[in-house]
């Protein structure tokens, strides 16, 4: 379909121009203009993903902490439970038994000994990561 469309113009006496050189003109054709919207496909596009590992080596040091247990023996008499105690890098925790005197022997004492320990640690480790690709194809290319 042409996008021009022509259409009459009846005659009155308001579309008659009469200019200041007394000619007379009457207009008797006037165009229009009509404007289509179509959707054109331009392209399509794809995406596409893979997953890449690749092996990397671990280099770091680690630190670690442990208690050992060490048990004191003692054998003292003591008029009341002495309280648990924080020496530097150990806590001690003391153990009594209440004998048939009513006295408090003390057994022993509990000593929890801190130990901080560095070590090197290597390791190989996979890392995974997707790469995505992106392509164009033009509506020629589908046909």
């Amino acid at each position: 379909m042409h996008p021009f469309f022509y259409r009459s113009i009846p005659l009155m006496s308001d579309t008659v121009d009469q200019s200041h050189d007394d000619a007379l003109r009457i207009p008797l054709v006037e165009e229009t203009l009509r404007v289509d919207k179509v959707a054109v496909e331009t392209g399509r596009v794809t995406v596409s993903s893979a997953v890449r590992t690749d092996d990397v080596a671990v280099h770091e040091m680690l630190e670690s902490r442990s208690v050992r247990v060490e048990r004191v023996p003692i054998g003292d008499f003591v008029d009341a439970v002495p309280p648990i105690r924080t020496e530097p890098g150990r806590t001690v925790v003391s153990v009594v038994e209440e004998v048939m005197v009513k006295r408090l022997r003390l057994v022993e004492e509990v000593h929890l000994i801190t130990e901080f320990r560095t070590e090197p640690f290597d390791q190989s480790v996979t890392l995974r990561r997707l790469d995505v690709t992106v392509g164009r194809t033009s509506p020629e290319d589908d046909s």
